[in-house]
């Protein structure tokens, strides 16, 4: 830190806003040498000198009203921009790391957005430009990340009606609480945006959907404690603590059992054995898996809380109290047995089954509209299940009006589970929508696109509905293929920082240019030769005097042999029928010249074939349209 760089920090307010008449302030007679970070000037000296209310003897700094006395109370006093400097400390110690410039917060974000910065990228670039600061590593990241998180949940949130006064925690040990409180704030406000959302992308009554971006943020295995409910419509779904587990446990510090109850460690894991249908399980520290009749009831509670394995709850029911089969209420939303077998029926379902023991984000899921505006950011909880797919999609049909079409990677599974009559009068929003494959995700379904199957869904393909014709339907992709690289910033943070990180760069995404990029248009110009014919840079021993052809030599090559296609093409005669993909050894059959029955895109690396008789049984595609059950071959 540089002493001879330094700055008077004054504070703009001249009048206290609390009292009535607003009484006039004045400048404090003591000053505070403290340090600040600042775009311009890297760290700053500053000579801090606050101002007074002689009515409510409160002390003005910045945004922040400090309560008389010393007590651990501070108030807003007005939106942080309007002060060029945040202070992010409750208590301001001579010598301290207390504030950061306006532009510097400014620039962190922008950051985020478009130079895929994370904390301790910029904690290194601050070490790398300004060498002489006494500033422990691991403390300017904590000081970056609580000045962040606290003005930009503040400046993106601000209704004076409602913050102005209002208390606020600076302290760094109560910023996931304070960022716990801000959360639906951010999510009211990501969706406005996307309610108010008007451009000539979006006009089409489209809205696509995807969970992406794999996390590693762990959660605790207690699965039923906390509900996600929307009261406008009248949804929950279950999701369980998402606090952090503690070291060596995977659960957090509130859901440990009882220290006076003598209990065996936790179950580590479980197996099934094939074709009997019983379940073992072992404990943690033990190789050996025993039967459910000798495992602790209060461990296998804690193992699968949402008693997703119900073969040793059907087997001893007297393990369980009355109504604990159902500790989530009855108007959640959740799998049910009549599902399974309709929504597995193109194999394309995303099951949390095989993750019971360690619980996790299982990743990000976006609803977006075709121009890529975001509406909806929800993490999805152990995997991407259908009643958390179902539960994101209703809040966009709430927030956007004239929404038809519903686009998602498993539409087919999604109609099914939205029109099961089990819980009709809860999916009265899905009435009358239309549920969309993207075109990149119809190969790898067969049973909604088989017309001979019991499943068989036509809605599903977007070539069956004129209007959508030019839409984007991969507007998510596009989403995550600019935001992927967030996972690597949010995967350290715990998860209410995880989630407002999250909320905090997407809820600005307007300003990352969402129009269509111009294609990049080359002149023509004509240039029908061989590449070889152009000129090229004179060798060492050749004569610049000589003049040069009038004509371009032909190559050897060309004149020895003619060019060989690596992808062979059929004669006018024979027209062949088959087609062997070299990658996957997959053959297909051919609808039309260079067009695949199945829908399937082109391959790469391929052959034409005349017979199938060199091609095992096993090895052909059982897509509809080539050589699926019941067809011709």
């Amino acid at each position: 830190m540089d002493p001879a760089s330094s700055a008077e920090v004054m504070v703009h307010l001249t009048h206290c806003p609390f009292c009535v008449p607003a009484a006039p302030l004045r400048a404090d007679t003591t000053s505070s040498q403290v340090w600040g970070l600042s775009y311009s000037s890297g760290f700053q000296k500053l000579s801090v000198r606050r101002k007074r209310c002689d009515s409510c003897r409160a002390l003005f700094l910045g945004c922040w009203a400090y309560s008389p006395g010393g007590h651990s109370r501070t108030r807003i006093a007005c939106h942080p921009r309007e002060s060029a400097w945040f202070f992010f400390r409750e208590r301001i110690h001579a010598g301290s790391f207390v504030a950061m410039h306006v532009d510097y917060l400014r620039f962190m974000t922008t950051a985020f957005i478009f130079l895929r910065a994370s904390f301790s990228g910029l904690v290194k670039t601050v070490h790398a430009m300004f060498p002489l600061h006494r500033l422990n590593p691991n403390d300017c990241q904590r000081c970056l990340e609580h000045g962040w998180f606290l003005h930009s949940a503040l400046s993106n949130t601000w209704s004076e009606a409602e913050l102005l006064g209002e208390d606020f925690d600076l302290r760094l040990d109560s910023l996931d609480a304070t960022l716990l409180g801000y959360e639906p704030r951010l999510r009211s406000l990501l969706h406005q945006t996307g309610s108010t959302h008007h451009c000539g992308a979006c006009a089409n009554p489209v809205l696509t959907g995807d969970g992406g971006m794999k996390l590693t943020t762990s959660l605790c295995n207690e699965r039923t404690s906390a509900s996600l409910r929307s009261e406008e419509l009248g949804l929950s779904i279950p999701i369980g603590c998402t606090c952090r587990p503690i070291r060596g446990s995977l659960f957090c510090r509130a859901h440990q059992a009882d220290a006076a109850e003598m209990l065996p460690p936790e179950i580590r894991d479980h197996r099934r054995v094939t074709g009997q249908g019983r379940l073992s399980f072992r404990y943690t520290g033990s190789d050996d898996f025993l039967p459910v009749q000798s495992m602790s009831a209060i461990r296998l509670r804690q193992y699968d809380s949402r008693l997703a394995l119900l073969d040793y709850a059907a087997a001893d029911p007297t393990r369980f109290a009355p109504g604990e089969c159902n500790p989530v209420g009855e108007d959640a939303l959740r799998m049910d047995d009549s599902d399974y077998e309709a929504v597995k029926a193109c194999n394309c379902l995303k099951d949390e089954r095989k993750r019971l023991a360690v619980r996790r984000y299982a990743g990000v899921f976006v609803v977006v509209l075709p121009c890529g505006h975001i509406v909806t950011v929800h993490h999805l909880v152990g995997a991407e299940s259908l009643p958390q797919v179902a539960y994101c999609f209703a809040q966009a049909l709430n927030i956007t009006a004239g929404k038809r079409f519903i686009c998602y990677d498993n539409a087919c599974a999604l109609a099914r589970f939205c029109r099961n009559p089990v819980r009709a009068a809860q999916m009265q929003i899905f009435r009358d929508r239309v549920f969309v494959l993207p075109e990149s995700h119809l190969r790898g379904h067969t049973a909604c696109l088989d017309p001979s199957h019991q499943f068989f869904l036509p809605e599903v393909r977007k070539s069956a509905h004129p209007e959508l014709a030019g839409v984007n339907t991969e507007a998510q992709e596009h989403v995550f293929a600019w935001a992927r690289w967030l996972v690597h910033v949010a995967n350290p943070m715990k998860p209410v920082r995880h989630r407002v990180f999250f909320l905090l760069c997407l809820a600005r995404n307007e300003h990352r240019g969402l129009g269509a990029r111009p294609r990049a248009s080359r002149p023509n110009r004509n240039w029908n030769v061989w590449r070889g014919a152009f000129p090229s840079r004179p060798a060492d021993g050749d004569d610049p005097e000589q003049p040069a052809p009038e004509h371009a030599a032909v190559p050897a090559a060309a004149v020895a042999a003619a060019l060989l296609d690596a992808r062979p093409v059929a004669n006018d005669d024979v027209q062949p029928s088959l087609l062997l993909n070299l990658r996957d050894n997959k053959l297909h059959r051919l609808a039309a010249p260079l067009r695949i029955s199945c829908g399937a895109t082109l391959p790469k690396r391929w052959r034409y074939l005349s017979s199938r008789d060199e091609v095992a049984r096993s090895k052909l595609c059982l897509r509809n349209g080539c050589f699926s059950p019941g067809a011709d071959f």
